[in-house]
């Protein structure tokens, strides 16, 4: 699977769109947040935004670890196999 950005935005009424890395670090965010209220009382917009913007921060660093990571592999016979920041290999 390619390691993708994406974003995530709060509309007014609080509706949250999220995608890739960002999505996926929002909602971790948000499940473990000091922001949640008490039971039946939904977190508040203002809150959303803010935990949005440090997914979207912290997603910022797929492209940085896209172009900089060295993976490096051993084939059958203990020969190393360097992979250096090319985006032609996959890491799985």
């Amino acid at each position: 699977m390619p390691l993708i950005a994406g974003s995530v935005t709060v509309a007014p009424d609080g509706a949250v769109t999220a995608s890739g890395l960002a999505g996926q670090v929002y909602t971790r965010l948000e499940a473990n947040s000091a922001f949640q209220g008490p039971p039946g009382v939904p977190m508040s917009v203002a809150a959303k935004r803010q935990l949005a913007g440090i997914a979207n921060a912290v997603a910022t660093l797929a492209d940085y670890v896209k172009a900089n990571a060295q993976i490096s592999t051993t084939d059958s016979g203990g020969v190393p196999i360097a992979w250096a920041g090319t985006g032609s290999g996959t890491v799985a």
